[in-house]
Protein backbone atom coordinates (compact mmCIF):
# COMPACT_ATOMS: atom_id res chain seq x y z
CA UNK A 1 0.00 0.00 0.00
CA UNK A 2 1.10 3.50 -0.75
CA UNK A 3 0.11 6.49 1.34
CA UNK A 4 -1.45 9.27 -0.69
CA UNK A 5 -3.12 12.57 0.07
CA UNK A 6 -6.50 13.51 -1.36
CA UNK A 7 -8.44 16.72 -1.17
CA UNK A 8 -11.76 16.13 0.62
CA UNK A 9 -14.98 18.11 0.13
CA UNK A 10 -13.93 20.70 2.73
CA UNK A 11 -10.78 21.58 0.81
CA UNK A 12 -8.60 19.80 3.35
CA UNK A 13 -6.17 17.03 2.58
CA UNK A 14 -6.62 13.62 4.17
CA UNK A 15 -3.99 10.90 4.25
CA UNK A 16 -5.23 7.61 2.84
CA UNK A 17 -3.72 4.29 1.82
CA UNK A 18 -3.88 3.43 -1.86
CA UNK A 19 -3.19 -0.06 -3.21
CA UNK A 20 -1.13 -0.43 -6.41
CA UNK A 21 -4.23 -1.42 -8.40
CA UNK A 22 -6.07 1.68 -7.14
CA UNK A 23 -3.05 3.79 -8.05
CA UNK A 24 -3.21 2.43 -11.61
CA UNK A 25 -6.92 3.36 -11.79
CA UNK A 26 -6.17 6.87 -10.50
CA UNK A 27 -3.35 7.35 -12.99
CA UNK A 28 -5.51 6.17 -15.90
CA UNK A 29 -8.28 8.63 -14.97
CA UNK A 30 -5.87 11.48 -14.28
CA UNK A 31 -4.31 11.09 -17.72
CA UNK A 32 -7.61 10.34 -19.51
CA UNK A 33 -6.28 6.97 -20.70
CA UNK A 34 -8.35 3.84 -21.23
CA UNK A 35 -7.93 0.20 -20.29
CA UNK A 36 -7.74 -0.55 -24.03
CA UNK A 37 -4.74 1.81 -24.31
CA UNK A 38 -3.09 0.19 -21.29
CA UNK A 39 -3.72 -3.32 -22.65
CA UNK A 40 -1.98 -2.25 -25.86
CA UNK A 41 1.01 -0.96 -23.93
CA UNK A 42 1.17 -4.20 -21.95
CA UNK A 43 1.06 -6.16 -25.22
CA UNK A 44 4.13 -4.22 -26.41
CA UNK A 45 5.90 -5.51 -23.29
CA UNK A 46 4.92 -9.09 -23.99
CA UNK A 47 1.96 -9.30 -21.60
CA UNK A 48 -1.22 -10.42 -23.32
CA UNK A 49 -4.46 -9.32 -21.67
CA UNK A 50 -7.80 -8.00 -22.84
CA UNK A 51 -10.06 -5.27 -21.49
CA UNK A 52 -12.22 -7.70 -19.48
CA UNK A 53 -9.28 -9.40 -17.80
CA UNK A 54 -7.55 -6.07 -17.13
CA UNK A 55 -10.73 -4.71 -15.55
CA UNK A 56 -10.86 -7.73 -13.23
CA UNK A 57 -7.23 -7.19 -12.21
CA UNK A 58 -7.84 -3.50 -11.50
CA UNK A 59 -11.02 -4.18 -9.52
CA UNK A 60 -9.35 -6.86 -7.44
CA UNK A 61 -11.78 -9.54 -8.65
CA UNK A 62 -8.90 -11.53 -10.09
CA UNK A 63 -5.62 -12.02 -8.24
CA UNK A 64 -2.52 -14.14 -8.70
CA UNK A 65 0.83 -14.05 -10.43
CA UNK A 66 -0.46 -12.61 -13.70
CA UNK A 67 -2.47 -9.95 -11.88
CA UNK A 68 0.62 -8.92 -9.92
CA UNK A 69 2.70 -8.76 -13.09
CA UNK A 70 0.05 -6.73 -14.94
CA UNK A 71 -0.32 -4.24 -12.07
CA UNK A 72 3.46 -3.88 -11.67
CA UNK A 73 4.03 -3.32 -15.40
CA UNK A 74 1.05 -0.95 -15.53
CA UNK A 75 2.61 1.18 -12.79
CA UNK A 76 5.87 1.34 -14.74
CA UNK A 77 4.07 2.25 -17.98
CA UNK A 78 1.94 4.96 -16.36
CA UNK A 79 4.81 6.43 -14.35
CA UNK A 80 6.85 6.71 -17.56
CA UNK A 81 3.84 8.21 -19.37
CA UNK A 82 3.41 10.87 -16.70
CA UNK A 83 7.10 11.67 -16.67
CA UNK A 84 7.13 12.13 -20.46
CA UNK A 85 3.70 13.54 -21.32
CA UNK A 86 1.66 14.70 -18.36
CA UNK A 87 1.83 18.36 -17.47
CA UNK A 88 0.18 18.25 -14.03
CA UNK A 89 0.09 15.08 -11.95
CA UNK A 90 -0.71 16.64 -8.59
Amino acid sequence: MKTDFRNNSDGEYAMISVSPREKVQIMLRRNELTNVWLAGQLEKRGITTDNTELSRFLSGKRVGDKATRVITESMLILTKYERLFAADVS
